[in-house]
Parts: structure tokens; sequence; C-alpha cells
């Protein structure tokens, strides 16, 4: 649910919720512009927007960091950015796109999405449904149900965990997660999948994706309610 819009110094918790923008004051003595992605039991995941919309990993929380929360519109204004496009539902807004932030300032995460339609590379449960099935399924109709987003943000989460991972081996490690596989029988699944000459050229292919034409976003941002920003929410509903 949406919270009204709050400025004042607190500790950074769970309770901030996901998609709230602001001010981590990280233990080390930085200051970071981010969005919040999510949180769980052994860490915290954020969006610096000062950074190219790279991922932060904080595994120390909480009681390790202070957040200042900032109004969306603020935020992204600070990071040259449109503010994120919302939906009135009842007494709630909620956020039309969760990858706002990621699809404006992230080049490897638009690359990635754009790739994977341009493609037609399967992800996710149509990965997950080709190796159950040792072929593909013929309920899969394209990378726009999968999620391809749900998937660059793994990959982007993996590399900070890993910061000497190559982008190839965390998107490997991210359809090894997809696919429930072993990694004995990865490369026959990826091979039918037609990953494999993707991967071995990914760079340059992610590089040559990154300013191509808008891929389709499943998100009603056509629909007359939706509107940019919102008016005094700090923090949106994402579902």
């Amino acid at each position: 649910m949406a919270r009204r819009s709050r400025t004042a110094r607190e500790p950074f918790q769970w309770m901030l919720g996901c998609g709230t923008f602001g001010i981590l004051h990280h233990a080390d003595g930085r200051d970071l512009l981010i969005e919040t992605i999510r949180f769980t039991e052994t860490e915290a995941v954020a969006v610096n927007l000062t950074d190219h919309g790279t991922r932060v990993i904080l595994p120390d929380w909480p009681g390790a960091h202070q957040f200042t929360p900032l109004p969306a519109a603020d935020a992204c204004q600070a990071a040259d950015i449109p503010a994120p496009v919302t939906r009135k539902v009842g007494d709630m807004h909620r956020r039309v796109d969760p990858f706002h932030t990621e699809r404006y300032l992230n080049a490897q995460f638009r690359g990635l999405v754009a790739l994977i339609f341009d493609k037609h590379l399967p992800c996710n449960h149509g990965l997950l449904l080709a190796a159950r099935a040792n072929g593909w399924d013929e309920r899969w109709e394209g990378p726009h149900i999968e999620d391809p987003e749900q998937t660059a943000g793994n990959v982007a989460d993996r590399q900070a965990r890993n910061p000497t991972w190559t982008l190839e081996r965390a998107i490997r490690d991210q359809l090894l997660h997809d696919a429930r596989t072993t990694p004995a029988r990865l490369d026959a699944l990826l091979e039918r999948a037609g990953w494999t000459p993707v991967l071995a050229n990914i760079d340059a292919l992610v590089t040559g994706c990154q300013n191509a034409a808008p891929y389709p976003l499943y998100t009603g941002t056509d629909t007359p309610d939706a509107e940019q920003g919102e008016p005094d929410d700090t923090q949106l509903t994402l579902l």
C-alpha cells in the first residue's frame, strides 16, 4: 500500500517497502541515491540511480545503514529520468512498469531484454518447460510472457554479488536456475533453445541492442488512467 511522503532519516529496513526512492546513508559513509528492489531475510537489493542503474546488494541489514525517503519525482529528477508512470487504483497508485529505473538507466539491462525479444529466446517459465519436456511446450508464445525483464534483473543481481563474473557467466547461471536442470544437461538445452550462438558473442550482441527500438511492454501504459509520477506518495504499490 502506498504511504505518505517522508523526508526524515530512518533505519534502512524492510518496512520501507519495495519501489521506494531515497538516499541510502551507507555504513561506510557513502550516500547513494537508490530505489529499493526487494528485501529478504539475508539481504536487501537496490538500484543505484547515480551509477547507471547498477544493482546494490546489502547483506548487512538491518541496523547498518540509514535511509532518507524521497518522492519518486524528486529522485528521478535528480537522476535525470522521467518519474514512473502510475495508475490510480482506489486510494493507491500502482507502478505500471516495475523496471522503470533499470529501463532508463541501465544500458546492459535494456540490451539484454531487447536481445531476448529480437532472438526469440526462452527464459524463466519457457525454459523450465523446455527442460522438463525435452522440447518446446505448445503454450510458449514468446518472450513477452516470460518476463525477460526479471531475467535481466536477476543477471544484474548475480553480477553485483560476483563482481568478477563476465556477463556470459552470469546469464548462464541465471538460465541454469530458470531451467532447474543440471549443468551437464544445460548445454544441450541451450543449444536447442538458440542460446548457444548468442552466448558465444553476448557482449557485442547486448551492446548492439542497447539503442534498439523499444521492445513491446505489456504494461498498459496507453490506458487513459495512466499518469506520470504520483502526487504525494514516496512508495508505490508494484503489484
